[in-house]
């Protein structure tokens, strides 16, 4: 494997934390929207990560192609998470939605 796809990987794999972070603070923000409370803190925290996750894609040039090309080359666990990390993250977002719209 070459150098830089080790590279890519060690950035996919960290990529993948930033998602699972995300995914903690999406969960949090249900909780708050379930009790009608204001979640403008946790918007700002998670806007921090998304742009941190495009900044990796940005630096180096990740497709979405080639982060399935490298977890389908790697028999990486962390890797592995990634598809799930990203489904309960959208599904959580997508409950969200529902909750803070039910509150209006």
């Amino acid at each position: 494997m070459l150098k830089s796809e080790k590279e890519k990987i060690e950035q996919l794999k960290k990529q993948v934390e930033l998602y699972q972070e995300l995914v903690e603070l999406v969960e949090e923000e249900q909780q708050i929207l379930k009790q009608g409370q204001q979640t403008v803190e946790l918007k700002g925290k998670q806007r921090e990560i998304r742009n941190e996750i495009a900044g990796i894609d940005l630096k180096f040039n990740l497709s979405q192609g080639d982060k399935l090309k490298l977890m389908a080359q790697s028999d990486d666990e962390k890797l592995k998470q990634l598809k799930p990390t990203l489904q309960k993250l959208y599904s959580l977002e997508k409950e969200n939605q529902k909750i803070s719209e039910g509150s209006k």
